[in-house]
């Protein structure tokens, strides 16, 4: 069932122009940067965009441009994701795990508890803050991580947000939920 969602999702993100894409994250990302919780927070977790997914670049730009310390996923040898400081997206950034862009070795890792927002992707995502990823479990060890106490928020297009996300005893949830079209607070 998660396959063929993916699947799904996967068609859905790429029959999507890239001009929509482009002017569809922005607005996504302007909604994430009004937010209280994102706004209160110093350090910000944020994932790199790959693909067709929504770009989080903006995000990530506004980040710096306000004076947050910016962090990104690093998968580790064991498969685990690392949180890394990233200080310019040109200089900090290099081709990582199955070529999505990761920091590079000279970042400084940073503890998760002192993380205090994280941007997570996915493909899909329900109104119970459900979601389905790429299929490798990286954010959901991420965010069971003991100690990890950060507001989570999954970044999407309306369009995959759908009715239920088949999910398993270790999936995490978000918080929050925001598209293009609105913030979704999960209660």
């Amino acid at each position: 069932m998660k396959a063929e969602m993916r699947r799904e999702m996967r068609a859905l993100l790429n029959r999507m122009p890239d001009t929509d894409n482009v002017m569809r994250s922005g607005q996504a990302c302007e909604r994430v940067c009004a937010l209280p919780e994102y706004i209160d927070a110093n350090l910000v977790l944020c994932y790199l965009s790959f693909g067709k997914e929504l770009v989080s670049d903006f995000l990530c730009a506004h980040a710096l441009a306000n004076g947050k310390t910016l962090a990104a996923p690093r998968v580790t040898p064991g498969g685990h994701l690392e949180v890394c400081a990233i200080r310019d997206m040109q200089r900090d950034l290099v081709p990582g795990f199955l070529g999505i862009r990761e920091p590079a070795p000279h970042c400084r890792t940073i503890p998760i508890p002192e993380v205090g927002f994280v941007i997570v992707p996915g493909l899909a995502y329900d109104p119970n803050g459900g979601r389905l990823g790429r299929g490798g479990g990286h954010y959901d060890r991420l965010l069971g991580t003991p100690g990890y106490s950060a507001v989570s928020c999954g970044l999407v297009f309306e369009e995959q947000v759908v009715s239920a996300v088949p999910t398993e005893p270790h999936d995490c949830r978000v918080q929050i939920i925001v598209t293009d079209q609105k913030v979704r607070r999960i209660k």
